[in-house]
């Protein structure tokens, strides 16, 4: 069984040169990111406990990439989503490049590495995974009591990833 992390620091976005900034940590409120208006947002390495699930539209994009160089650097780069309540949408028309962390960071146990999003077995969330055809999503999806529903625009979707749901 996987184990749930512990978050015990909040999380937070930070708005810097036109684009969002997020670091790791529990985030309350809205659905994630729960921030307007819509932009470009560079997730920092680590783990993101979500209470309110996800919810992301057209017009952002929302990338692990930190240093914005076009690749995956598995030191500096990568995030888990836990998400304790809530639904997880992912509406076509935003870019989404996430990607799993691959290498141990400080607080992260090993046993969590190649995950991308745990939706634990008291969450019968209702996931779904849309995008642009420039969207990737890397890493395990580990939802065992939800149901998830993935789509793609006209060009694809790009999905590396084991999915383990309900339906």
């Amino acid at each position: 069984a996987l184990l749930a992390p512990y978050c015990s620091s909040a999380g937070s976005i930070s708005e810097s040169g036109g684009e969002y900034i997020a670091t790791p940590g529990r985030f309350t409120g809205g659905a994630f990111p729960d921030e307007s208006p819509a932009g470009i947002l560079r997730l920092t390495k680590g783990i993101y406990c979500v209470d309110s699930g996800i919810s992301v539209n057209a017009g952002w994009e929302i990338t692990t990439d930190l240093n914005n160089n076009g690749l995956f650097d598995p030191a500096t780069e990568g995030v888990f989503f836990y998400v304790r309540n809530g639904d997880v949408t992912i509406n076509g028309g935003a870019t989404i490049k996430l990607y799993a962390m691959t290498s141990v960071a400080v607080g992260f146990p090993s046993s969590l590495l190649r995950y991308l999003m745990f939706v634990p077995a008291s969450n019968d969330a209702n996931i779904e995974l849309a995008g642009t055809g420039d969207s990737t999503f890397t890493g395990m999806i580990l939802a065992p009591t939800s149901n998830i529903d993935i789509k793609g625009d006209s060009t694809g979707l790009d999905l590396r990833t084991q999915i383990i749901a309900l339906n």
